[in-house]
């Protein structure tokens, strides 16, 4: 099963947030899945053991509309959804998982 998670951000993210976002992961790897978790703490590839961690930190005009007050909600859903897309071009996605990130999902979704 493939499955995406989306995090605002992982340890060492000192929040319980991101706690949970990684322990989520790593039970999911456990149980069979590949997991790819999007983070918008960082940019890049990584791994952490079995999770492949892909960062979707917003560039450009993004960036800047995410350090505007009260529209940086609206960067999160769109930096996750192009970086979902893609990935979902590549190896398609069987589950994505967005706790706590409703608008997210939402764009993803549609």
């Amino acid at each position: 099963m493939q499955v995406g998670l989306l995090t605002w951000a992982l340890p060492p993210e000192k929040s319980g947030l991101s706690r949970a976002a990684l322990e989520i992961a790593h039970a999911a790897a456990e149980a069979g899945a590949n997991v790819r978790v999007f983070t918008l703490d960082r940019s890049g590839r990584d791994r952490d053991g079995v999770l492949e961690i892909i960062g979707c930190a917003p560039r450009g005009a993004l960036a800047t509309l995410r350090r505007t007050a009260a529209l940086g909600h609206l960067a999160a859903p769109l930096a996750f959804r192009a970086a979902v897309m893609a990935e979902h071009r590549k190896r398609r996605f069987d589950v994505i998982e967005a706790t706590n990130w409703y608008a997210p999902g939402a764009a993803i979704a549609a």
